[in-house]
């Protein structure tokens, strides 16, 4: 095993990385040389290593990765995508981040644990955002409702304060904004009927009594009255002398 891991040279380790990144098959027992070897290297050999992913392949790759997709030349990118083929790039995205993230971070965990900020998924994210994201998307008139979570987590994932990130930024917040123009108004529905069904179904607060929708009063009595009132002795004398003439035979 140790004569196989130092057989790979410096020239070779590149050489393997550089097609993983352009989303080659990799089985596990080449990802694992390929990681002993790395572990294997001195300190200028790994600082190389990083090197060369951080300053060309990693940004080539995802580049050539596109064009490939698209089948283009590089000079042709920025008008590659339309309504039509707008799933080639979703499939793009896919591969980058369910497949060559994954398996770049498990042949690379030696560099990881040499230099802990090193970090190559935010290295792959940043160069899919510059070299790919910002010039294929950059003239974008129209929706991209499926690619919605892409451009969020290539946002979050590589947020910093470079010019690149700023303008990415604006196409993304202009293509989100195109996409959410139609739904505004049924939101905001939503929301008002939300509001609404909470106003009828759950009462003011017992703070402020004043405002209460329901309020269930007591029935209305009369309030006792102090005041005697007192008949005339004329009054009292005739109605007796009626009661007294009234008589059943």
């Amino acid at each position: 095993m140790l004569a196989k891991i130092k057989e790979i040279s410096n020239f070779s380790c590149q050489l393997q990385l550089m097609t993983t990144l352009q989303g080659a098959d990799v089985d596990a027992t080449t990802r694992h040389l390929l990681a002993m070897s790395i572990a294997e290297m001195d300190n200028l050999q790994k600082t190389k290593i990083a090197d060369f992913l951080t300053q060309t392949a990693v940004a080539a790759a995802m580049e050539n990765n596109a064009c490939k997709v698209f089948e283009c030349a590089t000079d042709e990118l920025d008008k590659a995508l339309n309504e039509e083929n707008v799933a080639l790039l979703a499939a793009l995205w896919e591969r980058t981040h369910t497949e060559i993230i994954p398996t770049m971070q498990a042949t690379l965990y030696p560099l990881k644990a040499f230099d802990a900020s090193f970090d190559i998924r935010r290295e792959i994210l940043k160069a899919f955002r510059d070299r790919v994201l910002l010039r294929i998307l950059s003239d974008v008139q129209f929706e991209l409702r499926s690619l919605r979570s892409m451009i969020c987590s290539v946002s979050f994932a590589t947020a910093d304060e470079s010019v690149e990130f700023e303008r990415f930024s604006e196409i993304a917040d202009r293509i989100l904004g195109i996409n959410q123009e139609k739904e505004i108004e049924g939101e905001e529905m939503v929301k008002l009927k939300k509001i609404a069904k909470a106003r009828l179904s759950v009462p003011h607060s017992t703070a402020n009594p004043h405002q209460r929708l329901y309020v269930k009063k007591r029935a209305a009595t009369i309030p006792c009255s102090r005041r005697m009132v007192r008949f005339s002795d004329n009054a009292v004398n005739n109605t007796i002398k009626e009661n007294r003439t009234c008589s059943f035979k």
